[in-house]
């Protein structure tokens, strides 16, 4: 059974659901309404039957720096504060989550970094897809 790490177990934090094996939720709406907390029966129920999970950036004010490039990672993790950070399930990349006061300001992509914030999600560790 797929688990909420116990660092993202916070109550302020939200999920939303993806199918085993994929990347995207299949529930529509699932910025503003359609999404749970790390507690939910639904969502625990949705695990227990094999399914992923996206992190829903923006609550909780969580933001992530989602690095693509091994190289670019290397040389600025050195230049970021210490975080939470996941190796992405292409084992080709890493995401570092913190916190910022304001998440809407972040969804861009910089260089080869993927900066995203409120109304974006992530499938979560130790979900697994294609």
């Amino acid at each position: 059974m797929i688990e909420t790490p116990k660092c993202l177990q916070k109550e302020n934090f939200r999920f939303c659901l993806i199918r085993p094996r994929e990347k995207r939720p299949f529930e529509l709406k699932w910025q503003k309404e359609n999404n749970y907390s790390y507690n939910s029966e639904k969502l625990i129920i949705h695990q227990k039957n094999g399914g992923n999970y996206g992190i829903c950036l923006g609550y909780g004010n969580l933001i992530c720096l989602d690095f693509d490039d091994e190289s670019l990672y290397e040389k600025m993790v050195a230049l970021l504060p210490e975080t939470l950070t996941i190796q992405s399930g292409s084992g080709a990349g890493h995401h570092l989550y913190y916190y910022c006061d304001k998440t809407e300001a972040f969804k861009n992509r910089l260089f080869f970094i993927g900066i995203s914030g409120l109304f974006d999600y992530l499938l979560s560790s130790p979900c697994i897809s294609k």
